[in-house]
């Protein structure tokens, strides 16, 4: 039976799978506040503060995704199948070569409605990776938009628990997408221009989300992303204007 240790107070906050993890962030710590929960989502609400009823309908946040290497002389042959194009952007970063780095971006706007966007980059070519992976996607909703370099395919995003700026639905569900993927081909690298994702939705459950469903991924995501960090993985914070090669356009309608 999975178990969850959920760390409050310590070295590192979370939620950790096994008594040595949890240990290791809590042992020596002055007043550390820990707890074991048979169930991820209660484990979340502990650390969070909050009390939380998730819908046994919904598709459990605790399964880990099966993980598959995925090394670069397989690109060989998704370079031959994927929607691929160059990138004429001067990405605001350093990539080393012969990498693997994922971009993600959420967009709503009149012209484009409310989608989710994830991309691979590898030495100045980039991919779609929606496209590549929607085994793993199947609890979303998969179309294709056109935009200024041309169809991407997407994930539609909605929530109920606000009438406008879906915008922020949008990164979470792009950064879900790019969480899973990494983890399934061991990608050490995702790049997102969502300061609230990054920094806090990826962290921490919002306490302003109503809506069961954008709880749900607010879950997933806490979940995955101490799953891939705990792997070596890091998230890192991109200027929205400059240098996101899954941009959606939205910063220039």
């Amino acid at each position: 039976m999975t178990k969850f240790y959920a760390v409050k107070k310590g070295f590192k906050t979370g939620v950790f799978n096994t008594w040595e993890e949890c240990k290791l962030y809590t042992y020596g710590y002055s007043n550390a506040c820990f707890k074991l929960f048979k169930n991820y989502e209660e484990a979340c609400a502990f650390i969070n503060d909050i009390v939380v009823e998730i819908p046994k309908t919904l598709i459990s946040s605790k399964e880990k995704v099966k993980q598959v290497t995925w090394n670069f002389k397989d690109c060989d042959e998704i370079f031959k199948t994927s929607n691929l194009k160059y990138d004429t952007g001067n990405l605001n970063v350093i990539h080393e070569p012969k990498k693997i780095y994922i971009y993600c971006d959420g967009c709503c706007n009149k012209k484009l409605g409310s989608y989710a966007s994830v991309f691979g980059y590898c030495d100045g070519l980039k991919w779609d990776l929606i496209k590549e992976n929607t085994d793993i996607l199947c609890d979303m909703i998969i179309d294709k938009v056109h935009i200024s370099y041309g169809e991407t395919y997407v994930v539609k995003c909605h929530f109920d628990d606000v009438k406008s700026q879906q915008n922020n639905g949008c990164e979470l569900i792009s950064m879900i997408i790019s969480l899973r993927i990494a983890l399934k081909h061991n990608i050490k690298t995702i790049f997102s221009d969502s300061q609230l994702i990054v920094n806090h939705w990826s962290k921490k459950l919002s306490k302003t989300v109503t809506d069961e469903y954008k709880l749900k991924y607010n879950m997933e995501c806490i979940y995955l992303r101490t799953q891939f960090e705990l792997q070596g993985g890091k998230i890192i914070k991109i200027d929205a204007n400059y240098g996101n090669c899954a941009d959606l356009d939205c910063h220039r309608s």
